[in-house]
């Protein structure tokens, strides 16, 4: 099989989990069953058909022929490192998928024929299976490809159109009816489906589970009362922009969509706020100049609140980029909103100041000096009006990590260097001019607020494993 182009440049990157040689040979005893034609050694290319952050439990390899592109089958592999098939219970996961593959949907397919159920009825949206293997670790599971149908992998942080979502609830619907009907109809065949490891039964004591449940509650709670806010929003929105036609312009996407909601787009004082504010840095722009607001933050970057970037309509480059907390309550109470931002504007408007001060006092210059942050522009406190205000780094060439990607070992060792500038500074801080940061200390401590909170025990459990895997890779990519 021909691996990728950038695994091929890139040799001493670990890649493990490619198919294994076991796996490689099945693959291509398969291909040969399906497509005689393409002779007893075809030309194979492998490519990932997944990427990090997809949420799948290992990794999804698209396998083609080099000859035809339409000749194409999806490989699902679970993870070969040791800590993360233990992490995530790869093998009971993968061993319920391939009966899910092997023994339920042929069933399915059996229970329907028999009740003469057609059309529109049938449950049938699944991906045809065309091989598994059981024996570990050389499990994995070859599906055709539905792109070569014209379908497309969802990005998950992108809204779903209404009509996709009943679609999708409909499907389920006939998936579970057909499950009920097979239960009490046929348990006899059931009964190989019923012996398999109940992941979440199992695991009904882990704290991981739990804490993914709660999540789940959340966002179901967020989602149901954001309507309402947003329709107060809306309304209060629609009055203001009756009395303040200059009122800052809201990204295209949202005009468009007026049914979508937006909840944290900055609220009437922060837009004063704002004004007020670019008027005072850039008063040759006028007493009222067009201002664009757009996205400056994707759903999964893992930001607490929305950022937004804020431009001047007649030059881009006067642009700032603005950081709020979540509008939504149940969101704001689940993320401990408030203290968090709190923390963040105490860290812009009291101990970035008091670095420089220190590095001046100490003469500290060049690249040794601790600079490595956006500037500061104005900040709010008063609730639910938290907001700051920031100089916007893609002025000067800055771009925001993709998070999926992997950082070049350069970038990584740059950002422990700034790191131990941070904390060397704050450290001689805390001793030399304890009086200048006793305000700092007593900001409520988020960590130690939550020292019994379930949730970010998961979280650091998480990291541990993460970390654990990283080192353990290259030895088991050896081995």
């Amino acid at each position: 099989v021909e691996y990728p182009v950038e695994q091929q440049e890139d040799a001493a990157k670990p890649e493990e989990d490619l198919p294994n040689e076991q796996v490689t040979q099945f693959l291509r005893q398969l291909v040969s069953q399906m497509w005689p034609e393409l002779g007893a050694n075809p030309e194979l290319r492998l490519e990932r058909a997944s990427a990090k952050g997809d949420n799948y439990l290992g990794v999804v390899w698209r396998l083609q022929a080099a000859s035809d592109s339409k000749r194409s089958l999806v490989v699902k592999l679970p993870p070969q490192n040791r800590v993360r098939r233990k992490q995530f219970f790869a093998r009971p996961c993968f061993l319920r998928e391939t009966a899910a593959y092997e023994v339920f949907l042929p069933l399915t397919a059996l229970m329907q024929d028999k009740w003469k159920i057609a059309g529109d009825d049938r449950f049938r949206q699944h991906a045809l299976c065309f091989g598994t293997r059981q024996d570990e670790p050389n499990e994995c599971i070859v599906l055709e490809d539905l792109t070569c149908a014209g379908f497309s992998l969802h990005n998950r942080f992108l809204d779903l159109p209404v009509e996709h979502v009943r679609r999708v609830m409909l499907t389920y619907a006939k998936l579970h009816a057909i499950s009920l009907a097979g239960k009490r109809q046929l348990p006899e065949r059931m009964q190989q489906l019923q012996q398999l490891v109940d992941i979440f039964e199992q695991r009904r004591d882990d704290h991981a589970l739990g804490v993914y449940f709660e999540n789940l509650k959340g966002s179901a709670l967020s989602a149901l009362l954001a309507p309402a806010d947003d329709a107060y929003q809306d309304e209060r929105n629609e009055k203001v922009n009756r009395e303040h036609p200059e009122r800052v312009e809201y990204p295209v996407e949202q005009q468009e969509d007026a049914a979508k909601p937006e909840e944290d787009l900055p609220n009437e004082q922060v837009t004063q706020f704002l004004r007020q504010l670019v008027s005072q840095m850039w008063p040759e722009l006028g007493a009222n100049p067009e201002l664009r607001l757009e996205r400056a933050s994707a759903k999964g970057d893992n930001y607490l609140g929305v950022v937004w970037r804020l431009q001047a309509a007649s030059d881009s480059k006067r642009s700032l980029v603005v950081k709020l907390p979540p509008q939504n309550r149940v969101r704001r109470k689940q993320f401990f909103a408030r203290p968090c931002f709190l923390r963040e504007t105490a860290a812009y408007e009291v101990f970035l100041p008091l670095t420089a001060l220190m590095q001046d006092k100490w003469k500290i210059a060049g690249d040794d000096r601790f600079r490595q942050h956006a500037l500061c522009f104005g900040t709010r406190q008063d609730e639910p009006n938290e907001c700051i205000v920031l100089e916007d780094l893609t002025c000067a060439g800055f771009s925001l990590h993709n998070r999926f990607l992997d950082l070049p070992v350069e970038h990584v060792r740059r950002v422990m260097l700034t790191y131990a500038k941070l904390h060397a500074i704050s450290l001689a801080g805390k001793r030399q001019l304890p009086e200048r940061m006793q305000q700092l200390q007593q900001l409520v401590d988020i960590f130690e607020q939550r020292r019994d909170d379930h949730a970010l025990g998961v979280y650091f459990e998480n990291l541990k494993g993460s970390a654990l895997s990283a080192l353990l890779a290259p030895a088991d990519d050896a081995y």
